[in-house]
């Protein structure tokens, strides 16, 4: 699991930021049409939004497959 997912249409930004987190340490992964999260980094990336919605108080839901629609 990459530990920095930075998601952008422009991918010379996109290269250029997994370069340098790479460098510095980190994993990173970046997701085009062609390049996809695994399920199991799809799950993880929606646990950390829900985490991130319920700290805020602004989860609208707990049903975790009507949060995954509304991602999409």
């Amino acid at each position: 699991m990459p530990s920095l997912l930075i998601e952008s249409d422009n991918t010379k930004n996109l290269k250029l930021l997994a370069k340098l987190a790479k460098q510095l340490g980190d994993k990173a992964k970046i997701v085009s049409k062609k390049n996809s999260l695994t399920p199991e980094e799809v799950h993880l990336v929606s646990a950390f939004k829900q985490g991130d919605l319920l700290k805020s108080n602004q989860l609208k839901t707990v049903d975790a497959r009507e949060f995954l629609n509304d991602l999409r």
